[in-house]
């Protein structure tokens, strides 16, 4: 209930007096991060109403879709390796796994959970097939946060996983660590 909604913002904090940029990619990892927030805040309540669940889940979706843009424009131009391509469908695979093992305990979620592990998945393939300063930062963090909201979703919906909350927030809060430091080397290390 605390520490929880203060992890964003020191989060923006740090990324904002670290590079200092005004530019409109900088504006977009400010908003996915407080769109994070906002769902950080919304969870918290999630046992009060599903309403909170939805919304939240909503916020981390826009957030996904804010990094996807984030990645696709801090992007060089680069031919993407044969094992970039294998992982990648490895990836695929791993979202198509993870919606069979959740669908059974999906219920009335079925379609927003679909759309959301579409998205994330995208995130992670964004983050893959990205080729700049910070790029594998940013990767770790985008495989880091894929792993988070697996766990999520898995203790929420199909098992309850042992010491869920501590493994959920350790790479939640890692991965968005990652994606921030793998920005602030994409902004500091760029040339201008």
């Amino acid at each position: 209930m605390v520490s929880k909604p203060v992890l964003m913002p020191a989060l923006i904090a740090y990324f904002y007096y670290t590079v200092k940029v005004k530019e409109k990619i900088a504006f977009y990892l400010v908003m996915a991060l407080f769109f994070s927030w906002l769902g950080d805040v919304l969870l918290i309540f999630q046992n009060l109403d599903t309403l909170y669940f939805i919304i939240g889940l909503v916020s981390f979706l826009t957030a996904h879709v804010l990094y996807i843009i984030i990645f696709r424009k801090t992007n060089d131009d680069f031919k993407p390796k044969t094992f970039t391509y294998a992982t990648g469908f490895l990836l695929i695979v791993f979202g198509g796994l993870l919606l069979m093992l959740l669908w059974p305990g999906l219920g009335e979620m079925k379609i927003p959970v679909t759309i959301y592990t579409l998205v994330i998945i995208v995130m992670g393939l964004a983050a893959l097939f990205r080729k700049a300063e910070g790029s594998s930062l940013i990767l770790i963090g985008a495989m880091l946060f894929i792993t988070s909201d697996s766990l999520l979703a898995i203790n929420k919906f199909n098992t309850p996983v042992l010491g869920a909350n501590i493994w959920i927030m350790a790479t939640y809060i890692l991965a968005q660590y990652f994606i921030i430091a793998g920005m602030i080397n994409y902004f500091t290390n760029r040339e201008v």
